[in-house]
């Protein structure tokens, strides 16, 4: 499978990273089958998006 998963999810101070962190195990699971990951935000941190740049997870700022 060459096909990349889009994401689209938010993280924060005041919305957590519940979410965010959902999405992960996601994109870790699209990538054992093969799938290349993106991910979209309009906001993460530092930190949480260290993590995802480590999982070799595209992102891109709106």
């Amino acid at each position: 499978m060459n096909k990349t998963l889009l994401i689209r999810a938010d993280a924060s101070k005041e919305i957590g990273h519940g979410h965010v962190v959902r999405c992960l195990a996601l994109a870790q699971e699209w990538q054992s089958r093969g799938g290349e990951v993106a991910m979209v935000s309009r906001e993460l941190g530092t930190k949480l998006a260290d993590r995802l740049m480590g999982e070799h997870i595209e992102l891109y700022e709106l």
